[in-house]
């Protein structure tokens, strides 16, 4: 996030020990920015989708709608 004078940059600590700034991070399987963006997790969903889509194309050289749909329910 953004620091102004209305919204100041804060330090955070647990047990006296204080914690670390992170480009992002990772909770309950959602990857966030640390501006709050969710570029990063849609960039990754997308990123397999393809990786799927790939693969399926390669194992299977002629596909129809209905035969892409039964191998994407059951392998996804």
């Amino acid at each position: 996030m953004g620091t102004s004078a209305r919204r100041p940059k804060l330090d955070y600590s647990v047990a006296g020990v204080q914690l670390q700034e992170t480009e992002y991070e990772r909770d309950l399987g959602v990857n966030i920015l640390a501006d709050l963006s969710p570029e990063i997790h849609i960039n990754g969903i997308a990123r397999a989708a393809y990786a799927f889509l790939s693969n399926a194309r390669v194992a299977f050289r002629h596909m129809d709608k209905e035969m892409f749909r039964n191998i994407y329910v059951t392998y996804e």
